[in-house]
């Protein structure tokens, strides 16, 4: 499995989004913890994963051109294995100038299948001697409800009433426990084991 996830949202010296403060973002880097959600889903967690990051844009101006530091990695590959055995490899950057992507591709013995997330298509793919051509797999998907679903069940619970959501808490527990994998892996140049966490523990330390 890989993942491609770039653009040039953090190139610009003087534009400071909220995913670069780390009083709004805590441990989340770019759209990882989107993807995670989504990988997860399909292929399963990491059993253990190597991480690297960089910040090459250490400091930026804010709209009202205070100095602001940059604490949040504005690049990060991950290398590792799942826990089905699947070898797997992530690519993200924030500065990726003219070069947006946002894909998932399935590599298997059989058939590769590529998932598109901007153009919202799924391509499957067949034929090893003609890798440009696939067959478009028709489906549009769940639509997303994520913050909708949110705010419902806030005013559920405000009226007393029986709420969901989807991803539920402890579901999100699992990406924040491979985020902090990423920085533990980055931040002291080893492999980690997700094992060594606790799903629930690091639930807990974010809601803290």
């Amino acid at each position: 499995m890989v993942a491609l996830s770039t653009s040039a949202a953090n190139g610009d010296p003087n534009n400071v989004t909220w995913r670069e403060r780390i009083e709004l973002s805590g441990l989340n880097i770019l759209l990882v913890g989107i993807f995670a959600e989504t990988m997860n889903s399909w292929c399963g967690e990491y059993e253990s994963l190597a991480a690297t990051t960089r910040i090459l844009i250490p400091e930026k101006r804010d709209a009202q051109g205070a100095q602001v530091e940059i604490q949040i990695p504005q690049i990060v590959s991950i290398v590792g294995c799942l826990e089905s055995g699947t070898h797997a490899a992530e690519y993200h950057s924030g500065l990726a100038a003219a070069y947006e992507r946002s894909q998932i591709v399935l590599l298997g013995s059989h058939a590769t299948c590529t998932v598109d997330l901007l153009s919202q298509q799924m391509w499957l793919h067949k034929n090893p001697g003609r890798p440009d051509q696939g067959e478009l797999i028709n489906d549009a998907g769940d639509e997303w409800r994520v913050e909708r679903q949110f705010i419902d069940a806030v005013l559920a619970a405000r009226r007393g009433q029986k709420w969901h959501v989807s991803p539920d808490f402890v579901e999100a527990s699992h990406y924040m426990r491979k985020l902090q994998a990423i920085h533990d892996s980055a931040g002291q140049s080893r492999t980690v084991h997700l094992t060594d966490y606790s799903a629930e523990t690091e639930l807990r330390s974010w809601l803290a």
